[in-house]
């Protein structure tokens, strides 16, 4: 005759438990990387979509001075895609929340993005191609480092771009149009 009750053993019960966490965990990261990639593949998308916005409008003017170019101008003149406008600012909010600043640089513009540490060198990796100089600096306004700038010349180099991105702040990446 046999004594065993059915049902599991706590040893049985542990094994599963434990292999569904690993799975889980395996699952996040997953999740995390799609993540990631898509807010930094929809920063690149806006950052591009301005741009163009950006030299239409500017078609027929001398340079981004007259008017100068600014975050209120590329809200008001329809410059930014509206999803990402939030007009009680006025701002331009980026996928993470940070708000996409643009200013005048002499006869340039540029955009300023408050980037994650973790989707930095995601977000210059795909901008590297739009843009004719790319520069790196932290929150605390440290030094710059030039990411890329075709005018020095500074090719793109993943490698320059992971150590300006290696920061304890928020790093500021710069994005020069023309």
């Amino acid at each position: 005759m046999n004594n065993r009750s059915e049902g599991f053993t706590l040893l049985e019960v542990l094994l599963v438990v434990a292999l569904l966490a690993i799975g889980l965990q395996f699952a996040f990261g997953l999740y995390q990387t799609a993540a990631d990639d898509w807010s930094a593949d929809e920063a690149a998308a806006l950052a591009s979509e301005i741009d163009q916005r950006a030299r239409a409008y500017y078609t027929f003017k001398d340079d981004y001075a007259t008017p100068p170019i600014t975050t209120a101008l590329v809200i008001n003149e329809g410059l930014a895609p509206e999803q990402y406008v939030d007009r009680a600012g006025p701002t331009v909010v980026l996928p993470w929340g940070s708000n996409l600043t643009v200013e005048v640089n002499g006869t340039d513009y540029r955009q300023v993005i408050p980037v994650p540490v973790e989707l930095c060198v995601r977000l210059i990796s795909k901008v590297a191609n739009r843009f004719w100089r790319i520069e790196v600096t932290d929150n605390g306004g440290g030094g710059a480092v030039d990411v890329k700038n075709v005018r020095t010349p500074t090719d793109y180099d993943p490698a320059v771009a992971i150590a300006a991105c290696n920061q304890d702040q928020i790093p500021l990446v710069r994005l020069y149009g023309n």
